[in-house]
């Protein structure tokens, strides 16, 4: 249960993060908020199953909630995240009839995780904080 409510939630930030579900993300569509309560329990208790799940993570893959990928998703899914700075469509043909998808595919270029493109602005690079003290 603490492995669902924690990927509802984003590990208890769901008030900072969102889920998205559709096309148009570049432009910030498809951004919904989930909020998940076991019926019967409280948000103490809930809390504490996140930090059961969390503990069990950290035996398998050591301060996960600081990994890449975890960054990578939780700034990614964040609600400050300014999408139309950053992304957008490469055209399939623009303005001088140039396919920009195939020119970035034939010169073996690669999408850079948003981490890195954010390296020079690092307080924007969000990860969840541990849960661990609701287990003492």
């Amino acid at each position: 249960m603490g492995a669902l409510l924690s990927a509802l939630t984003f590990h208890n930030n769901s008030d900072k993060c969102f889920h998205q579900i559709g096309q148009g993300k570049p432009y910030g569509f498809g951004k919904i908020k989930v909020e998940a309560k076991l019926i019967g329990s409280s948000e103490n208790e809930q809390i504490k199953l996140m930090a059961k799940f969390e503990k069990k993570m950290d035996e398998t893959v050591k301060k996960w909630n600081e990994s890449d990928q975890i960054k990578e998703l939780f700034t990614l899914s964040n609600n400050e995240v300014d999408n139309d700075k950053i992304f957008e469509y490469m055209l399939l043909k623009n303005k001088d009839k140039k396919n920009e998808f195939l020119e970035v595919k034939n010169s073996n270029k690669y999408l850079k995780s948003y981490i890195e493109l954010l390296s020079n602005n690092k307080e924007k690079i969000f990860s969840p904080k541990s849960l661990l003290k609701y287990l003492e």
